[in-house]
């Protein structure tokens, strides 16, 4: 899942609702509106000199309505590894994502499962600790594996709004440029401040990115650049053929579950 600007995607209200759990969601951000052409260049700029490094560890740590997230990607190009950990009422809930080959693989507890994948607590019992095979057919897919690779997870490091230079200062130990915008609002995210700290030396890369308001706060943070993350797929996995769909009438309720395959370790 991507981990830039994701506050709220309640994908199952019995769960939401039972434990509270929030999922971030990813907008999307107009990166240009009304801001200054230095400020946006700059920005822009970054973002190319990240792409460019191919390798990077995102760690994203939020906090919305009590309940704490962190984030934590090493992404590749083409592949990457997410390890996310909900923390609820000091419980924690755990989840890791694999993308490899353009196939993702997710392993997690009871709760994370339901989230990701929009199943019950109880059918997320059935299939915890195992790892599930998710690929291009299945509708959550591109939500799932978003912000993994690199490209896809520095896609939304972009500012939106009117976008402002703060004075110069030290952020982690390297000297930085703040600039000051806002999260772009949709249906599940309020439009809220935002800062992305960059690296006056060259080349520039982002260093930290801050986003709060409205009860929410999301911190990010930039590191290992260049540092290239082996990925391998694990085995023996569940084939998630199907993403499971609960339908409830007035009489019946039926879900779809996956079948379980055995399947050879790709690359």
């Amino acid at each position: 899942m991507h981990p830039f600007n994701r506050f709220t995607r309640k994908r199952s209200a019995t769960i939401v609702a039972a434990l509270a759990l929030v999922v971030p969601f990813t907008p999307l951000l107009d990166a240009t509106s009304g801001a200054a052409s230095a400020d946006v260049a700059l920005m822009h700029a970054a973002v190319r000199h990240a792409i460019a490094m191919k390798h990077v560890t995102i760690t994203a740590r939020s906090s919305y309505q009590g309940i704490r997230t962190v984030f934590v990607t090493e992404s590749n190009p083409t592949s990457g590894v997410q390890l996310v950990t909900y923390v609820v009422s000091g419980v924690q809930y755990h989840a890791t994502l694999i993308l490899l080959n353009r196939i993702g693989y997710l392993k997690g507890d009871a709760v994370a499962l339901s989230q990701y994948l929009g199943i019950t607590l109880s059918q997320g019992q059935q299939y915890a600790d195992q790892w599930i095979e998710i690929n291009q057919q299945s509708p959550d897919y591109a939500f799932i594996t978003g912000g993994v690779t690199t490209s896809s997870a520095l896609s939304e490091v972009p500012l939106s709004g009117s976008i402002t230079t703060t004075s110069p200062s030290v952020v982690a130990g390297v000297h930085v440029t703040t600039l000051k915008g806002v999260a772009g609002a949709n249906s599940y995210l309020p439009r809220i401040r935002e800062t992305l700290s960059i690296s006056k030396a060259s080349p520039s890369l982002p260093v930290k990115e801050v986003a709060n308001g409205r009860g929410i706060t999301q911190v990010l943070t930039f590191s290992k650049w260049g540092h290239a993350t082996p990925v391998t797929a694990p085995n023996p996995i569940l084939l998630w053929t199907t993403v499971p769909t609960t339908t409830t009438t007035t009489t019946t309720t039926t879900t779809t579950l996956p079948t379980t395959t055995t399947t050879t370790p790709v690359g």
